[in-house]
């Protein structure tokens, strides 16, 4: 599999967004639109949270809303879509060459757990919400694919240097990548369990990626946060 290229996930994203950018009048307002209704899709949950209530809150017209977004549903989308580019800033520094491979796949793992405590729609998404999910399983299924495509390439991108040297062919290489990302995935429901343990996301985040790179029987290292 060919390693993720950031500008096709962008390129990807943005077509998503519209033109969300900039100080615009209809930039603002599609940026206000999409922070109303995450905020309401957390809140209500996303069937309860009407169009309407999304124009009340945002201090405009319901038509105005129209203008920018086909339905709630594209309005929602477009509310994964700023998570999602926000987190691929966040894990960008990761490919920038200034840490061992190991190192940028412990990163990695640190990042994105954490990360998805600040991606509160995201992570309903894959950890399960059907409201959510049902609405994305009627999108466009070859749009979908192809960034789940991209984000599989990014961590065999990470893997196959970090793991070598190894045996595994592109398969066996990418459905380590799968099972890792499911499990980056399933770590959502976690939040409770966390916190009756009295761990913090930062040290929680640091075990699991120091587990899952070095092995549970890994010595212990004197800074522990030598890789932020």
């Amino acid at each position: 599999m060919d390693p993720i290229r950031f500008s096709d996930v962008h390129r990807m994203l943005d077509q998503m967004l519209g033109s969300m950018d900039g100080d615009e009048p209809a930039a603002r307002r599609r940026r206000r639109i999409v922070e109303v209704a995450s905020e309401l899709f957390l809140r209500h949950g996303y069937r309860r949270a009407s169009v309407d209530q999304i124009a009340e809150r945002a201090g405009i017209a319901k038509g105005t809303v129209y203008l920018y977004f086909k339905n709630k549903a594209d309005i929602l989308v477009s509310a994964i879509a700023v998570e999602k580019r926000r987190y691929l800033h966040a894990i960008q520094p990761i490919l920038d060459g200034s840490h061992p491979a190991r190192e940028r796949l412990r990163l990695y793992l640190r990042r994105a757990i954490k990360l998805l405590g600040e991606m509160p729609l995201t992570s309903k998404l894959l950890t399960g919400d059907r409201e959510i999910r049902a609405v994305l399983a009627d999108l466009d299924a070859d749009a979908r694919a192809s960034y789940e495509k991209m984000q599989l390439g990014f961590l065999v991108h990470l893997l196959d240097p970090a793991a070598a040297p190894h045996r595994w062919n592109e398969t066996e290489l990418e459905d380590r990548a799968r099972v890792l990302l499911a499990l980056i995935y399933a770590l959502g429901s976690f939040s409770d369990a966390r916190g009756r343990l009295g761990l913090s996301i930062e040290r929680f985040s640091q075990l699991l990626a120091d587990i899952i790179v070095d092995g549970i029987a890994a010595p212990a290292v004197s800074n522990p946060e030598a890789v932020p």
